[in-house]
């Protein structure tokens, strides 16, 4: 059988979700092909990485994932070792610890740990090598410097990433401080666990255990690695501190009160690739550090991709092509002040040509000419939809009162486009950083070079610097609500019930901040459910919280003390919906439940809606209900002063900022 074959019988397929993945198996020309199976389509990077090094020194190869059963793991080896398309590869989730049997050699490392991740072709035959333990440890290290020696670490997962990373952690153990150190690994099947652990016990003190041990061997843990799948498609709703019973709602409640053991100084470590997965989430929640599956994905590819092909490249060479696929381009230097810049500097220019983004004509004091803004810095806000925020116009009435050299504008754009749109602001030398807006919030972090605590916690990014060249992302969402709401009605969420409507990108950092000041329940209610459980398992350590659907909102309101729209229902083109009802494309009948829902709320509750339009209908409908109300106005201008100063590092007096901006809005 030859790998057309396994294509045309349906024993593989092309996976969608990695980056430059696409392969047309009848059309390779001269190419041969490396391919990487997976039980499951997820997000990979390596594919990218490696057609970003074919591309660049026009080397005729092209690397794909392939998603398979592991079942069929001897015929799919058994293809590819046949086929003289085939040169080598990857093995990805699902097939790292099934095909070394068919395999017809292993090197060493693959030998010791039973599990490849790297297949090569030598004289016809298909030679295992595993590279995924030197490159989370590399990576490990490369952020985190003696963070293995003399520690106890933790694995959590026994599966085929978890033996290469405990062999690989156990050669860092030196001889002289072994004794103090241990690794420890816990798996539901605590067999699996054992045979690694008895695996390493040469190299260093080794321990095994279930899944019902994780709170107590996180109590005294210096380093904490997830090698499971919790986390990943489907299991995003799961952590891996706890078990995954099928039931995310009780599994949470285990998984905080472990978390809740581990001390703050520990690092939190995940193999998985997606952009920020549960298990890191809750961890940054707690105040722990944090190491994403990016960093081992790289540093395993540069050996891997030597083995693969036999190209003889210098490791840098390759780490820099490959981290550009990865993250996008190196940042360029920021001026300190705006300087002309040549046509081919000006980047942004071709967001507009090509109709990426174009500037929102609802803002006031909105307006800018990108072809005529020499000498200025620019400070771009990208939004999903045409509103009229204010943030433009406060900027720019503080840029002009001071006369600086500096606009603001709203730009539309399609949240898709995201890493496009940020990867080109980061090569504009004009711009010098930004807002993120409706739409955005929660898109653009995995395209930014770093995150502020803040916004690692929540995963969502408002404000966006250029420091150094690199785009440094920040959330001031939420203490902005906050403490305009606090300056308006003070004492109004300590021991109250906070009903919170829409889970989308505002709903968690406003959620956080709130929890923070200690409210009795928070309520997310949301079309998505489990959006909405997802928040709520977020903010967990802080308060009670729990999410439901939009059918629970009359019974929500029944005790609640303050509501809080974070949805769109209200603004533009929702403008004939409240925030009280779902929005079934059914204005009446809609109105008829929010009207419903209201009717169950206590006339004393307040009511606050994060949009910008003057009185939308959810704040109308308050009023007309007798409720004190609270429009997003405050929240635009309590937030935009820190933002300011993040994004232009203008050293200019709160109270003046203040008072311009308000004057503006």
């Amino acid at each position: 059988m030859m790998i057309k074959e396994l294509f045309s019988q349906g024993i593989i397929k092309v996976a969608s979700q990695p980056k430059d993945n696409a392969l047309d198996i009848d059309n390779l020309g001269d190419k041969r092909v490396l391919l990487l199976p997976i039980d499951h389509d997820y997000p990979g990077g390596s594919a990218s990485m490696h057609n970003a090094v074919f591309s660049k020194f026009n080397l005729p190869f092209r690397s794909s994932f392939v998603v398979a059963d592991p079942a069929n793991a001897e015929a799919i080896v058994n293809a590819f070792r046949e086929d003289p398309l085939y040169v080598g590869g990857g093995m990805g989730s699902g097939f790292k610890d099934k095909v070394a049997p068919f395999l017809d050699d292993l090197d060493e490392s693959a030998k010791a740990i039973g599990s490849v991740n790297v297949v090569a072709k030598r004289d016809g035959k298909l030679i295992g090598y595993n590279t995924d333990g030197i490159g989370f440890v590399n990576g490990l290290l490369a952020e985190y410097p003696d963070c293995i020696s003399g520690k106890k670490v933790v694995i959590l997962g026994a599966g085929g990433t978890a033996l290469p990373i405990a062999y690989e952690l156990s050669q860092h153990s030196s001889t002289e401080i072994v004794d103090t150190g241990e690794i420890v690994i816990l798996n539901r099947t605590v067999a699996k666990a054992e045979k690694i652990a008895k695996l390493i016990t040469r190299y260093a003190n080794s321990r095994f255990g279930g899944e019902d041990a994780i709170g107590k061997e996180l109590q005294d843990a210096d380093v904490v690695i997830n090698t499971s799948n919790k986390g990943a498609q489907p299991n995003e709703m799961y952590s891996a501190y706890a078990p995954m019973t099928g039931n995310p709602d009780a599994d949470m409640q285990v998984a905080l009160s472990n978390v809740g053991r581990m001390p703050e100084t520990a690092i939190v470590a995940d193999i998985l690739l997606e952009n920020d997965t549960l298990t890191l989430q809750m961890a940054r929640n707690h105040g722990n550090r944090t190491h994403s599956g990016r960093h081992m994905n790289l540093y395993q590819a540069i050996p891997a991709i030597k083995i693969m092909t036999g190209i003889d490249t210098p490791d840098k060479d390759i780490e820099n092509i490959m981290r550009e696929a990865l993250y996008g381009p190196p940042a360029s230097a920021t001026p300190a002040a705006a300087t002309a810049s040549t046509d081919s500097e000006k980047h942004i220019d071709k967001l507009f040509e090509q109709n990426l983004v174009k500037i929102a004509a609802q803002p006031k004091n909105n307006a800018l000419d990108i072809k005529n803004c020499e000498g200025q810095n620019l400070l771009l806000i990208p939004i999903d939809h045409d509103y009229p925020g204010g943030s433009a116009a406060m900027h720019n009435a503080v840029f002009e009162h001071h006369n600086l050299p500096y606009r603001t504008s709203f730009v539309v754009g399609d949240p898709a486009n995201a890493e496009t749109i940020m990867s080109t602001f980061r090569k504009d030398s004009r711009y010098v950083g930004g807002g993120v807006g409706s739409g955005f919030k929660d898109k653009v972090a995995p395209f930014l070079d770093g995150l502020d605590d803040s916004a690692k916690v929540i995963g969502s990014v408002n404000v966006v610097a250029k420091e150094d060249g690199k785009l440094i992302g920040y959330n001031t969402d939420g203490i902005g609500f906050v403490n305009g709401l606090l300056s308006e009605y003070p004492g109004c969420i300590e021991g109250k019930k906070v009903v919170i409507l829409g889970a989308g990108g505002t709903a968690l950092p406003i959620a956080y901040e709130l929890a923070k000041k200690k409210p009795s329940l928070i309520v997310i209610c949301n079309r998505t459910v489990a959006k909405a459980q997802k928040i709520a398992n977020l903010i967990g350590g802080y308060c009670a919280a729990y999410g439901a659907g939009e059918q629970e909102i009359g019974k929500e309101f029944k005790d609640a003390e303050l509501v809080i729209n974070t949805s769109n229902k209200g603004a533009q083109p929702n403008e004939k919906y409240s925030a009280f009802g779902p929005m079934t494309g059914d204005p009446e009948k809609d109105m008829q439940v929010s009207l419903s829902n209201l009717s169950n709320l206590s006339n004393s509750a307040i009511i606050a809606d994060i949009l910008l339009e003057d009185e939308t209908l959810t704040l109308k409908m308050a009023k007309e209900h007798g409720n004190r109300v609270h429009n997003g106005q405050h929240m635009n201008l309590f937030q935009a002063v820190p933002a300011f100063k993040i994004m232009t590092k203008l050293d200019k007096a709160d109270e003046e900022l203040e008072r311009i901006m308000r004057a503006a809005l």
